[in-house]
């Protein structure tokens, strides 16, 4: 049976808007094995293959775009996700206003470039043109998203709950989009809400780790600390290798008294989230300062180290610093991605970039 690339179009559009990325490349593939000449959705596509980080995949479509459709607003996208992928903001800007200019009436190039501003942290400019998308189509959930992004890190939680709520009145189907309705609520003090919110959308996707690490994160916050564990020991059984997850379990753990489990799960946040390793370190320290038994805990959990002089050394609050030098030296290359939470929670956004990835 020969299906219409158009109808594999739109269940590639389908897929992207309900963050199914995987299955979205599936059916853009087939529409474009269908009709390798069809430029509908190629900006769509293209964003795919960038939230899936395929950059052999992605450098592929966008020189097959420039060179069948130059001048079609759809492909000068495909061109900008490409170098946006690349981190060249500069350059995929150039290409996004290329597609406006072309056609003033195209939403998602206008979208595309606030991202870009965005990630250049040109809040100004970014509003200008999510503003600019949202006059041409009202609902196009990307742009409230993007709004709502903006006024997060700007620490504007009501405003920011106001768009991402926009969107998922518009996108109810979106998973991601409660787990960022979720966390705006949770930031403004309203948890009832948030827990609510965030319920809702793990019925929408149960794969969606940061919906559940966001709940068990708002749990903690107002000391239901059996709700919280319940939730992370689910969790962890399915991301193992989770460091954040890892950190919260140790907080709670800690909160209920369990220095053992504790200090088990701060060692294992710390070999798996280099990146954060400030933040469990501190909690480390903090805890075998309190706890006169945690010391021995500490050493008797991690297995011992042969340092250079060949004499075994186990992890300890003296040497705990030393032993994580390097990671110090990776993390104060990435002080930007280090987010902590207002409760002192490594944030989970590194959850979202890989297993549960926030529009585009």
């Amino acid at each position: 049976v020969i299906v219409d690339s158009l109808v594999l179009s739109q269940v590639g559009i389908a897929h992207t808007e309900l963050v199914q990325y995987p299955q979205a490349e599936v059916a853009f593939k087939k529409a474009w094995m269908v009709d390798p000449n069809r430029f509908e959705g190629l900006e769509i596509y293209s964003t795919v293959l960038w939230q899936m980080k395929k950059e052999v995949e992605l450098s592929y479509l966008a020189h097959f775009a420039s060179q069948t459709h130059p001048r079609r607003p759809q492909a000068l996208c495909a061109i900008g996700n490409l170098f946006s992928l690349h981190k060249d903001h500069k350059t995929a800007l150039k290409f996004f206003l290329r597609a406006i200019q072309i056609d003033k009436s195209f939403v998602y190039a206008y979208t595309l470039a606030g991202h870009e501003f965005a990630a250049t942290e040109d809040f100004e400019k970014s509003q200008i043109f999510y503003r600019r998308s949202l006059r041409i189509n009202s609902r196009h959930h990307n742009a409230w998203y993007g709004l709502g992004n903006i006024f997060f890190r700007q620490e504007k939680y009501q405003h920011a709950y106001f768009h991402f709520n926009r969107a998922l009145e518009i996108n109810p189907s979106c998973s991601v989009l409660y787990t960022l309705t979720g966390q705006a609520l949770e930031e403004s003090g309203r948890h009832k809400e948030a827990l609510e919110v965030l319920e809702r959308g793990i019925l929408i996707d149960k794969y969606n780790y940061v919906t559940q690490y966001q709940r068990a994160h708002v749990l903690f916050k107002i000391q239901d600390l059996n709700g919280a564990l319940e939730q992370l020991q689910r969790l962890v059984n399915e991301v193992p290798r989770e460091g954040s997850i890892h950190f919260l379990l140790g907080k709670v753990y800690e909160a209920l008294g369990k220095t053992h489990q504790a200090l088990k799960h701060y060692v294992m946040a710390l070999d798996l989230s280099p990146k954060d390793s400030t933040s469990i370190k501190n909690s480390i320290e903090a805890l075998c300062t309190d706890n006169e038994d945690a010391e021995a805990i500490l050493q008797s959990i991690t297995p011992a180290k042969t340092t250079q002089n060949g004499t075994k050394e186990s992890l300890s609050t003296n040497n705990i610093d030393n032993n994580n030098n390097s990671n110090n030296s990776n993390s104060n290359n990435n002080n930007h991605n280090e987010t902590e939470l207002s409760s002192g929670l490594i944030s989970p956004f590194s959850l979202g970039s890989e297993l549960s990835p926030f529009p585009r």
